[in-house]
């Protein structure tokens, strides 16, 4: 499961995707009722394995990572980049 969570969130799989997905394996290799059914139940399921995630920002070209205190100066950049005072490969 653990594993499901990491490529979905790697490969931007939809919750939707990552619940058939489950329901596949689930009668695939026939698992009983515990199985979890969906995306909130995989994360319900890590979480009291003591497993997060914390999702952090990063500009349109992923090129900076907006965390903590910085985390208000998207818009910031923004605004230079648009000014042309901050060039971005495009």
């Amino acid at each position: 499961m653990v594993h499901l969570l990491h490529i979905k969130c790697l490969c931007g799989w939809s919750d939707k995707s990552l619940a058939m997905i489950l329901d596949l394996s689930k009668k695939a290799f026939d698992f009983d009722d515990t199985f979890p059914r969906n995306a909130y139940e995989v994360r319900k399921y890590t979480r009291e394995l003591g497993l997060s995630y914390v999702k952090i920002d990063a500009c349109q070209n992923d090129c900076i990572l907006y965390w903590q205190e910085r985390e208000n100066e998207k818009n910031f950049l923004n605004v230079l980049i648009r000014s042309g005072r901050v060039g971005v490969k495009r």
